[in-house]
C-alpha cells in the first residue's frame, strides 16, 4: 500500500481536504443520488474513494503507519 512511500515523507500539509470523506460522495453513490451524479460526471473513482466509509477504512491503515513513524 502506498508503495512504502510514507517512509520518505516527513511532513504533509493539506488545506481543506476532507480526510474523513464527504457526505456528498456518499450521496453520489446512493440509490437516490446515483443518477444525478452520473449526469454531472461525478461517479468516478475519485468520488468513490471520497465516500466516508472508504476513507474510514483507509484512515485505519494510514493512522497506524503515522503512529509507527513518530
Amino acid at each position: 500500500m502506498f508503495y512504502q512511500s510514507y517512509e520518505y515523507v516527513d511532513r504533509l500539509i493539506t488545506l481543506g481536504t476532507p480526510h474523513y470523506g464527504s457526505p456528498l460522495a456518499d450521496l453520489a453513490f446512493s440509490d437516490k443520488g446515483r443518477h444525478l451524479a452520473k449526469l454531472l460526471a461525478y461517479n468516478d473513482l475519485g468520488t468513490y474513494q471520497m465516500q466516508t466509509g472508504y476513507m474510514q477504512k483507509m484512515r485505519e491503515k494510514i493512522d497506524v503507519m503515522a503512529k509507527k513513524n513518530q
